[in-house]
């Protein structure tokens, strides 16, 4: 006779439910577990690292977290990227998707072929953000999602070894390189290249509409995306952006007082024409102009083009006789003031928004305030009077503001780095600091006009803090300023002063 004796506590027959094997993940103790997680994920940079997933089911729940959080995607990967998708749960895990444009490579110069290329590349662009967008269009509307819009030439890298086009995982407090871990960079990559290629912008050509999207609410275009759109089409792409409340635009400048004209043209119309009508829902814009100027390689092109964009310039229809500055600034005055915060470098300066200001501006929302300006410097009397004419100007139209609780106006100048900074901290207790490599000593009348301001909320204080380091270009300055607010991307600024230090600036 067998006898059938089960474990104290269960029933006769019952089946014991087994444990983890020995030598498995679920048999080690669960700190032991968490501790091995978290080293796996401190080497989140590994190549192999998404690979991990597949080890087993927790791993799996652990990793896609960090792994979908930002994803850098190219317009071959949109289809496995549509697929994968498919799955809400992984929708939810993203955050942020940096898409990467590969277009045609160039030719060589000439009307035909230019025509040619442009056609093709209008193509290409096109059906990358038409399927983009479509894919984006069925995510849900609560995702928070940010959107980074990125587009290069193959072959870029090897035709400007002078720029960055890459900057992953970038802190931006990370100190550059020392001179003995920099590269080689060789400045005469893009003589041959036909001028009109180097930032003209991006032709885009859809075969349909694109749809809504409500998943966006943030899109960056550093200046990482050297060409640029053309206005409309960046109206456009962000027209269909119908939940949008964050903007980071970094776009280059112009190479020439001609092309100037035509580029302030087109960004006043792409503001007032494509933007305004869905501004109300935005909190946020931060505006980033980079100075080709202030790059040795360009100011050497412009002797080498002159001719050429001249006699282009030349065939054009007239333009009205209009400041462009003039027109740009109203049009950013009239469109952000509704926006919460609001940063400018370069494009325009403080005292040409200042001083175009209408009696009836009035900005209930605005928190942030940042602009550059044009700070002569250590320089004569007149000119200091003209800092301390602006630092006025700026102090009355504040108290149009009664949220502010920063304003920056700053200067990016090798030899006249400067920020004059107003801040009211958590506690309600306002301060005044000039930060700078030069000194500005404040007028009775600037100190009476931000006391004015001060007396709303508390006593204040005034500061005075020296830079010690030589500035030696305009990204080394922004990033000596310490300012309370960003003025631009932390990757780009990264680019920028390793470019310095390359000897391109």
């Amino acid at each position: 006779m067998t006898s059938n004796t089960s474990p104290p506590g269960t029933a006769p027959d019952q089946t014991v439910p087994e444990g983890p094997a020995p030598g498995t993940w679920m048999y080690l103790p669960p700190e032991m577990r968490n501790m091995i997680l978290d080293n796996v994920a401190a080497d989140s940079k590994h190549p192999r690292y998404g690979a991990l997933t597949i080890v087993c089911k927790e791993w799996q729940l652990f990793l896609e977290g960090p792994n979908f959080r930002h994803l850098h995607i190219k317009q071959y990967d949109l289809n496995q990227f549509e697929s994968i998708m498919l799955d809400p749960q992984k929708r939810r895990l993203v955050r942020h998707i940096s898409f990467d444009m590969e277009l045609p490579s160039r030719v060589a110069p000439g009307a035909s072929q230019r025509s040619q290329r442009e056609g093709s590349v209008a193509a290409t662009f096109g059906a990358a953000i038409l399927k983009l967008y479509t894919i984006l269009s069925k995510w849900e509307p609560d995702t928070g999602l940010t959107l980074e819009l990125k587009a290069t030439y193959l072959g870029d890298a090897e035709l400007f070894p002078h720029l960055y086009f890459s900057s992953d995982d970038v802190d931006g407090d990370e100190d550059i390189l020392s001179d003995d871990e920099l590269p080689y960079l060789d400045h005469d990559g893009a003589d041959d290249v036909d001028p009109f290629d180097l930032w003209s912008p991006v032709p885009m050509n859809t075969n349909r509409d694109l749809p809504q999207v409500e998943a966006v609410t943030r899109l960056i275009i550093r200046r990482e995306f050297c060409r640029g759109f053309e206005p409309a089409n960046l109206g456009y792409l962000v027209d269909r952006l119908v939940r949008l409340e964050d903007m980071v635009l970094e776009p280059w400048g112009p190479l020439h007082i001609a092309s100037n004209i035509l580029y302030h043209e087109g960004i006043y119309m792409y503001f007032m024409l494509s933007c305004a009508k869905r501004w109300k829902n935005r909190t946020r814009l931060s505006i980033f102009q980079d100075i080709p100027d202030e790059y040795d390689l360009f100011r050497d092109a412009h002797q080498r083009w002159d001719m050429e964009i001249t006699t282009t310039v030349a065939l054009l229809p007239s333009l009205p006789d209009v400041e462009p500055r003039y027109i740009l600034t109203v049009a950013l005055i009239c469109v952000s003031r509704t926006l919460q915060h609001l940063t400018i470098g370069n494009m325009i300066h403080a005292e040409q928004f200042f001083g175009l200001c209408e009696p009836f501006c009035f900005w209930p929302r605005r928190e942030t305030l940042a602009l550059s300006s044009k700070y002569p410097g250590d320089a004569g009397k007149e000119k200091r009077k003209e800092c301390r004419d602006l630092l006025y100007t700026a102090a009355v139209w504040v108290q149009r503001m009664p949220q502010l609780n920063t304003l920056v106006i700053w200067n990016g100048g090798r030899r006249n780095a400067c920020a004059f900074i107003y801040r009211v901290d958590s506690h309600g207790k306002p301060s005044i600091t000039w930060r700078g490599n030069w000194r500005l000593e404040f007028s009775h009348r600037v100190i009476e006009a931000w006391k004015i301001i001060a007396s709303t909320t508390s006593k204040g204080e005034t500061r005075y803090e020296h830079i010690e380091h030589e500035i030696r270009s305009h990204a080394e300055a922004i990033y000596r300023l310490k300012l309370p607010c960003q003025v631009v991307h932390p990757a780009s600024l990264w680019q920028m002063r390793r470019e310095a230090r390359n000897n391109v600036v």
